[in-house]
């Protein structure tokens, strides 16, 4: 197994940990490490300069992160301490020169400096410096709320004091109390006046403040007034810039890195990078920059060179640093490379690899900086070479990258993309080969060479300058639109998490930004808007014109009389939420303005989209901030720190406390995936296709199944009812979806009206119960079944008797199209229903539960169940006719019942009895007129039995060309005393189904038949004469017409040469007789009755 980096190289502990200056005061291992550069002499030496001729006692230091402000801020305050071995540890890092200037200014004659190390956090300084100096005085008997200027006064009355050298207060992180300031009002003043007190102190009190930038800058949110009164307070501080130059950040490099072993061949690379520097830098020592880089191996001199620049460009968040950098395992960085690469002569961490850890880690950042285009066209050129590059054309790629980042941090490095440095940057190929891939790059238009400079630089591809653009249209842009704001930025969701783990219901609350102005017309709506996907709302209202104090007090006072789901805040970081909401708005308003060159630039569009991110991610942390830091008004009341979460669950608890508790997040919400849509579809099915089976049927698990035991079974909605059969039964008073069926019961005020299932739907989603749409189909078809004895449901008005598959679906799809009616009943009606029971009975219909429901569904279902012939034949009474209609058209139980069919049968003695012979008029007359056909067919046909007329049928089977009397024929031999078989001989006779026959087909029914029946009887003669033997003679003869038509036959054993001497013999008769006047065809009739009559008396 081959060796990886990390086992030859680590990082000094010293550069792992960040200086906090309040823990890290009088450690020696904080100062052990301290590098003396000459940066760090020329920042003390102008402190020294300014305090001995102008007594200015107020200093900021600015720097990037990680530029060792807070290093130097301990040294400083360590050479001035009261520990004397410290102080005499940190003077042995500076030369005896600067100790000789710096004690002309400093004295520690009474023992040293008292050192006041303040730490920035998001709060008051003025209560953060109260608290250090009770620390650090505690005789002093400070009250906490001692006055700015009583508190500044003390300080220089400390400082005065003769056995005291002096104060230094060093205010690390000053940005964050700024902030502060700006978010929550605090009075910037204060520093103002803190500064002027240090200044007539006479050198006795000092005050430094470490910045990342300048105040004017953390005051970007603040209008240009206020922005120019904060700019007066920052000149009171004599504002010194910490910045390391490129020399001093590659020696510190080198200090940090500490590598067991390095390849022979790194000094040659060193030697030649510094070769290339030396051309634009001639002061430095070439041979001493080449040392200090082969000291940072594995990093490579060149990426060595840029850390400097690249840490001054402030791209990375707070924390961050070169030494951070060297430390972190981010992916790409330099820890990641370490465990990954082994140990070889070319193992250097290039630009490339530092292309991609920034790609990977800081893009966001990058785009929101000032380096955002360059950064969008050099990200472009590298994806359009990684799109080009083939199969090993990895130096393609990273010369590409090498060139693009040279380009964005070359400024003060000494360093440029010209050849003799890419070939220092990857010394395994040759240069010929380095050349030849440039070469290629440059036809593909992705570098250039520009001669003037010597360089290869990337190929600008985007004109569009996206800062001009957002200047132009923020001319145009008075107020940002929240209401846009709120649809394109994903704002936190609230859920109430503890009613959900109760409950099985997630419920949430929304968010929304306001303006003030328009809040108080909103919140007379608020309490009717409605959405299915949140209860209620936080509004986060921001003031219009910096109206903040106004803000508070108008929020308490409306807060009184919104509705209790309606919840308002103001957030102290509403500038910061205004500024960045303001600047997407810009950025969307760029994107639709320009929309026609976004659409062919890909390098502008990239930016732009870019920036966007950065910015959405940006104004989502701080309304996630704003959202637990804001102050709500609830009430009348305010609250603070308010766990939004634990409250939204107390108000779901409170206004929805008899949901039912169904605890399925895949069935209780209100959008089903396609998958649990499914399974609920099948659930259902099976509801209607299984009721009672336990389990309703199942056997395994499929995912209907596990709905199944989540709703129906362990709230026992499908159980076994008084009779041990499996219904779905109501639920008892101990089951949680007893509130919901019986507050359901108390909606049918009235048998005449009829509920809409989507009004039901919309009263189960009100409190208290707040059903969630996906449960809601299944629990209605619950509650239809377990009171389907006294409720009837209707389809577009029409009543259903029975529920099949369609309607499953169709209430799925739109429940909107069906309603339920519920039906009261006295003695009378009860004592009606249970006579139709009994009739039903003798129809072989079970009804056992004497409802109106049933009684109707089984009267009805009698005439469904009817051929579509008898549902239209007038071949019945006309009290026949129209009680069967008015069956047909049913769409109200009660009323069919209890009116429509009182209607047709007046009689209230008689009724049952009429109502039983009418029923039974209507369900006999189909079997009833069929059998008087097939009775017909037999008796044309002469038939004694069914097996004759299979006979003499299947003797006629093929003999005809007529398909349709072949199939006539095959028809009669099956034909049966079934309905079926007698239906489908009349079927093919009348040429329709049987469900399209009508009154007129059936009336010429019988002479198409008659003529069937003739051309049988006609077959049959011809059949007989067809199967005869050569030597016997068949004759057969049909005579007569119509029913009347009979074949009669006769076999004559002659042989041919008789029946020849005969015709002679007959010819001479039929000639005299034809002498008479009688025609042909008479004699031919009379010779073949007379001949046939006395064959049959001579055969007997």
């Amino acid at each position: 197994m081959m060796d990886v980096l990390s086992e030859y190289i680590e990082i000094s502990p010293q550069y792992q940990r960040s200086i906090r200056i309040d823990h890290d005061l009088e450690n020696i291992n904080s100062i052990e490490g301290f590098i003396c550069h000459k940066t760090t002499t020329t920042i003390i030496e102008n402190i020294l300069n300014q305090l001995q001729y102008t007594n200015q006692g107020a200093y900021t230091w600015t720097g990037p992160f990680g530029s060792g402000k807070s290093s130097l801020a301990l040294m400083f305050a360590t050479i001035l301490g009261k520990d004397n071995d410290l102080r005499t540890k940190a003077r042995a890092k500076f030369s005896k020169e600067f100790l000789k200037s710096f004690d002309k200014v400093f004295s520690t004659k009474n023992g040293g400096w008292d050192t006041l190390p303040l730490v920035g956090k998001r709060e008051s300084i003025v209560q953060s410096l109260i608290t250090i100096i009770k620390r650090k005085y505690p005789n002093e008997n400070i009250p906490q709320n001692i006055n700015q200027s009583a508190l500044i006064e003390l300080l220089l009355k400390i400082s005065n004091n003769e056995k005291q050298d002096g104060i230094l207060l060093i205010i690390d992180e000053l940005g964050k109390f700024l902030e502060f300031s700006i978010t929550n009002g605090d009075d910037i003043y204060f520093l103002q006046e803190l500064a002027e007190a240090a200044s007539r102190s006479k050198g006795k009190f000092i005050v430094i403040g470490l910045l990342h930038q300048s105040f004017r800058n953390y005051a970007y949110q603040l209008d240009e007034k206020q922005k120019n009164e904060w700019s007066k307070i920052q000149g009171r501080y004599a504002d010194i810039p910490l910045i390391i130059n490129t020399d001093e950040v590659v020696s510190l490099i080198g200090k940090a890195i500490k590598a067991k072993k390095r390849p022979n061949e790194t000094i040659d690379v060193c030697n030649r990078v510094a070769n290339v520097i030396k051309k634009y830098k001639p002061f430095i020592n070439k041979k001493e920059l080449a040392n200090q880089l082969n000291e940072c191996w594995p990093l490579h001199p060149v990426m060595a060179m840029l850390l400097g620049p690249i840490s001054r460009k402030q791209i990375g968040q707070n924390e961050r640093s070169i030494f951070t950098f060297l430390s972190s395992c981010e992916p790409f960085g330099f820890q990641y490379y370490l465990q990954r690469t082994t140990f070889n002569s070319n193992c250097w961490y290039r630009t490339d690899n530092y292309w991609d850890y920034l790609r990977a880690n800081l893009e966001s950042v990058i785009t929101y900086s000032n380096d955002s285009h360059r950064w969008a066209q050099a990200v472009d050129i590298v994806e359009k070479v990684e799109g080009y590059a083939k199969v090993n054309e990895d130096l393609k790629l990273a010369l590409v990258k090498t060139i693009a980042l040279i380009n964005l941090f070359k400024n003060s490095s000494g360093l440029t993309s010209e050849t003799e440095i890419l070939e220092a940057l990857y010394p395994e190929y040759s240069s010929s080969s380095i050349i030849k891939a440039l070469s290629e790059l440059a036809d593909l238009k992705v570098i250039i060479y520009r001669k003037h400079i010597n360089s290869w630089v990337i190929f600008e591809g985007s004109d569009f300058d996206i800062d001009q653009a957002i200047r132009k249209v923020s001319t145009n842009v008075e107020e940002f639109n929240l209401n846009n704001l709120n649809k394109n930025i994903e704002l936190p969701t609230i859920i109430a998490k503890k009613h959900y783990y109760r409950t099985g219901s997630m419920r949430r609350m929304n968010v929304k930004l306001i303006y003030f102005d328009h809040f108080s017309h909103l919140c007379k709506k608020s309490a009717a808007i409605e959405n299915e996907d949140y209860f209620g709302t936080f509004y986060l209202v921001l003031p219009n014109r910096d109206n903040f104090g106004e803000l508070q007090s108008k929020l308490l006072e409306l807060s009184k009389n919104l509705d209790q789901k309606t919840i308002i805040g103001y957030p102290s970081n509403y500038r910061k939420i205004i500024s960045f909401g303001e600047e997407l708005a810009l950025l969307f308003r760029v994107k639709d303005d320009n929309n026609g060159i976004l659409e062919s630039d890909a390098i502008a569009r990239r930016e732009l989209f870019s920036r966007e991110q950065t910015i959405e991610l940006k104004l989502q942390e701080e309304l996630s901030t704003a959202l637990y830091n804001a102050t709500w008004c609830i009430s009348g009341e305010e609250y603070s720190n308010l766990n939004l979460n634990v409250f939204a669950s107390n108000l779901a608890d409170k206004f929805f406390n008899k949901t039912p508790i169904i605890r399925s997040e895949l069935i209780n919400r209100n959008k089903l995936s396609p998958s649990i849509s499914k399974a609920r579809k099948e659930l259902l099915y099976r509801i209607f296709n299984n009721l009672n089976e336990e389990n309703l049927g199942f056997e395994k698990y499929p995912p209907e199944r596990g709905l199944y035991d989540i709703v129906l079974k362990s709230t026992k909605l499908h159980s076994k009812d008084k009779t041990h059969n499996w219904e779905i039964i109501s639920p008892s008073k101990d089951n949680s979806l007893y509130a919901l069926w019986n507050a359901t019961d108390k909606l049918f005020s009235s048998q005449k009206d009829k509920i809409s299932v989507k009004d039901i739907y919309h009263f189960w989603s009100l409190p208290p119960f707040g059903l969630a749409n996906g449960i809601k189909p299944i629990l209605f078809w619950c509650y239809y079944l377990s009171n389907k004895d006294h409720l009837s449901l209707y389809k577009n008005n029409m009543f259903l008797p029975n529920i099949t598959d369609l309607e499953v679906d169709e209430l799925l799809q739109d429940e909107s199209i069906f309603s339920i009616r519920k039906v009261i009943l006295d003695k009378d009606k009860r004592d009606l229903l249970k006579g139709i029971s009994d009739l039903l009975q003798k129809f072989n219909v079970l009804n056992t539960k004497n409802t109106p429901l049933d009684a109707a569904r089984g009267l009805v279902g009698l005439i469904y169940k009817l051929p579509e012939w008898a549902k239209r034949t007038n071949k019945i009474s006309l009290r026949a006719k129209n009680i069967r209609n008015s069956l047909l058209k049913a769409c109200d139980p009660y009323k069919i019942l209890f009116n429509d069919l009182r209607v047709e049968i007046s009689s209230s003695e008689n009724y049952l009895l009429e109502l039983e012979d009418t029923i039974q008029e209507i369900i006999s007359i189909y079997p009833n007129t069929l059998n008087s056909i097939n009775e017909m067919v037999l008796k044309q046909l002469e038939i004694k039995d069914r097996k004759e007329l299979h006979d003499r049928a299947k003797i006629l089977r093929g003999i005809s060309s007529d398909y349709r009397f072949n199939a006539f024929i095959d028809r009669l031999s099956r034909l049966d005393d079934s309905l079926e078989s007698i239906e489908a001989m009349i079927s093919l006779v009348l040429n329709k189904p049987s469900k399209e026959w009508n009154d007129a087909d059936l009336d010429e029914l019988e002479l198409q038949l008659i003529q069937l029946v003739t051309k049988f009887k006609q077959y049959e003669t011809f059949a007989s004469i067809k199967n005869r033997k050569s030597n016997r003679l068949a004759i057969a003869v049909v005579s007569g017409a119509g029913k009347e038509a009979n074949p009669r036959m006769v076999e004559l054993h002659i042989s041919v040469k008789e029946i020849e001497s005969a015709k002679k013999a007959v010819k001479k008769t039929v000639s005299s007789l034809l002498d008479t006047g009688l025609s042909r065809e008479v004699l031919l009739a009379a010779f073949t009755e007379i001949g046939i009559d006395m064959v049959e008396k001579s055969n007997g």
